[in-house]
């Protein structure tokens, strides 16, 4: 399974990602985000990029189609 998750360097998707990945060992997880909020972790030491496969920069108001190949869930936190 290939899951999209835009905002997924903020709070709240720092925390999905870092669940996610503890729970569901198979899955694929993409990221999507402007990286504007990349340092605030709530005292995280991990980077919330580095639990993703591939990690994607940009403004979601000008989102990249061909990102969605293949992805079967988005979960969208932007």
């Amino acid at each position: 399974m290939k899951i999209l998750i835009t905002g997924n360097m903020g709070y709240v998707g720092s925390i999905l990602t870092k669940n996610l990945r503890a729970k569901y060992k198979d899955i694929e997880i993409l990221g999507f985000d402007t990286g504007y909020f990349s340092t605030c972790t709530l005292g995280e030491n991990i980077l919330p990029e580095s639990m993703i496969d591939t990690q994607y920069f940009g403004d979601v108001r000008n989102f990249p189609k061909s990102i969605m190949n293949g992805v079967n869930s988005v979960i969208h936190l932007s």
